[in-house]
């Protein structure tokens, strides 16, 4: 008996991993605009594919120069401009897999709504990353 109820916990543990796994393009979505809504931009542009170089510390300099530049941005918004959440709408996957667009709905502190969507590419470790310029066109790749 102990030995089957073991063996279930083991599998709900493991459904419950695969299921919170943050490896798809809506869970990196989500994780960005958490990001967004607590004010932390460098977590939101570690998300992002910003260069292609292969130097660590020019990569490190882009993020912090885009983090703090969205953060000089956000300060100058009203308070009505903010974002105060959102609601991811669909997530697409391109035809070959390597490219993905999640659809979400912003809510304002204003009221006003928007909808948006995100592109995001798979790296070479297979992790999702946000493009930094997206197009409809790469849903046909």
């Amino acid at each position: 008996m102990k030995t089957i109820f073991k063996s279930l916990c083991g599998v709900g543990v493991f459904l419950f991993i695969s299921a919170c796994s943050s490896n798809t393009p809506s869970a990196v979505v989500e994780k960005a605009l958490d990001c967004t809504l607590a004010g932390d931009y460098k977590g939101y542009v570690d998300l992002m594919q910003l260069t292609d170089d292969e130097d660590p510390q020019a990569e490190e300099k882009a993020r912090k120069d885009l983090a703090e530049l969205i953060e000089k941005q956000v300060a100058k918004q009203s308070d009505k401009e903010k974002l105060v959440s959102y609601e991811i709408l669909k997530e697409e996957l391109s035809k070959t897999g390597t490219y993905a667009r999640v659809t979400f709905k912003e809510v304002y502190k204003s009221g006003e709504e928007n909808e948006t969507s995100i592109y995001l590419v798979k790296d070479k470790e297979g992790q999702w990353e946000i493009m930094f310029w997206g197009t409809d066109r790469l849903m046909d790749e």
